[in-house]
């Protein structure tokens, strides 16, 4: 239709990595093709600081700030009262003081140029790191396959074990077979062949399928896959309900739950009017107060803004302190970097890769074969080795706070 301005809501949320910048690209190509002025609603930071002229951020139906990429990442203090995501560079720049012409850098560059004082004093040395102790197994798979109805096999003999506490990365490109093993550990799916023992029981019996929802708790990619109540309040009670809390304890808990995802002000509202990430948040809720002993969450952080995403994350850790098992399917590496302990790849329905997040973003070939690619803080870690040789791999930006020297000229 060649339109003079192309709108677009977020259209990248729900893709891998690689499916993500490819319809970036075609975005930039149309706009550079056709002369075209593009409106791009979006939250992740590195699209919007590589792609667009000016970012604008809308708090509360008004506009607060306007500018380009290098100056509106400079804004710290009214983005972090926005609950605006920053990039990994921008954080480091933040955590360290480090800065490129006093402001966050935003490519590996700039980065470099404001981190060499900080290399020219001495060798970074790495924070130590703990290795995850081994629990009990919660979920024992052997020989796992699954053929959908129309002959298509989605997954390929998977063999896998999953222990108690931990916070599993489930990770893959679209289709790779990621979910339908979620959902067969959820009981949403049976397998079509091989095993699957869940907390000591065997899901090819029915009865056992039957239980599982009350042992393993799952959030749909797509919120609207689970929302059903006419009130947001109802919507985290209902489950309450079916487990027989009583009333007073119930109110509590859904008091408590609205809170931790920032719903409190709609607990009287429908689900239906909320935006997307509201009620991603409450799809989350709803399941997280019931306490299940695994809980399974498909992208529970897509299109949502820092203050959202640190919230939800906040949930699932509670749980796994509290001897949950949380499984998180992601696309999220930053995510995946920062929370989790273990990552399993999927590829083309079969296992591609087992670890730890340091074994697999440290490891060229694996993130090959899996399709995905590091966080920007390991990027950077193995960028500046050119400058170091023996830099070390550091995943996060508390990484990069702990193994840098405090910047001598950072006024803040």
């Amino acid at each position: 239709m060649r339109p003079s301005i192309l709108i677009l809501d977020e259209p990248t949320s729900d893709l891998d990595p690689v499916g993500k910048r490819e319809v970036i690209e075609t975005i930039a190509h149309l706009r550079r093709d056709y002369r075209m002025t593009v409106i791009l609603v979006e939250q992740d930071p590195e699209i919007l600081a590589a792609f667009c002229d000016r970012i604008a951020l809308l708090n509360n139906g008004r506009i607060e700030l306007i500018a380009p990429p290098a100056h509106f990442y400079n804004q710290r203090s009214v983005l972090e009262r926005a609950g605006v995501s920053a990039g990994e560079l921008t954080r480091i720049s933040w955590a360290t003081g480090y800065t490129f012409e006093q402001r966050p850098p935003l490519t590996f560059t700039e980065a470099e140029k404001a981190l060499q004082p900080a290399i020219t004093r001495g060798p970074v040395v790495a924070p130590q790191s703990v290795e995850p102790a081994a629990h009990d197994v919660v979920v024992r798979a052997e020989g796992v396959t699954y053929t959908y109805g129309d002959g298509s096999l989605a997954l390929k003999g998977v063999d896998l074990t999953l222990y108690r506490g931990e916070m599993l990365a489930l990770l893959g490109p679209n289709g790779s077979g990621k979910t339908t093993f979620a959902k067969i550990v959820s009981g949403i799916y049976r397998a079509t062949s091989g095993s699957v023992n869940v907390l000591g029981q065997d899901t090819a019996q029915r009865k056992v399928r039957a239980r599982l929802p009350g042992l393993v708790g799952y959030v749909f990619q797509n919120p609207d896959h689970q929302l059903f109540c006419r009130k947001v309040s109802d919507e985290i009670e209902y489950g309450l309900k079916n487990l027989g809390i009583d009333a007073p304890q119930r109110k509590l808990r859904v008091k408590e739950t609205l809170a931790a995802v920032d719903l409190s002000n709609y607990a009287e509202e429908d689900p239906l009017f909320l935006s997307k990430g509201q009620r991603q948040r409450l799809a989350v809720a709803a399941v997280l107060a019931m306490g299940p002993d695994i809980l399974v969450v498909d992208e529970p952080t897509t299109g949502q803004d820092a203050r959202s995403v640190s919230g939800i994350m906040k949930l699932l850790c509670n749980l796994q302190q509290q001897g949950k098992t949380v499984l998180v399917i992601t696309h999220d590496m930053t995510l995946v970097a920062e929370y989790c302990q273990r990552v399993v790849a999927f590829r083309d329905g079969a296992l591609a890769f087992t670890g730890t997040p340091v074994q697999l973003f440290s490891d060229k070939q694996a993130l090959q074969q899996t399709g995905l690619r590091a966080p920007t803080a390991v990027a950077l870690a193995t960028h500046m080795r050119s400058y170091q040789p023996d830099f070390p791999l550091l995943l996060t930006v508390e990484q990069w706070k702990e193994a840098l020297p405090s910047n001598p000229g950072d006024a803040s």
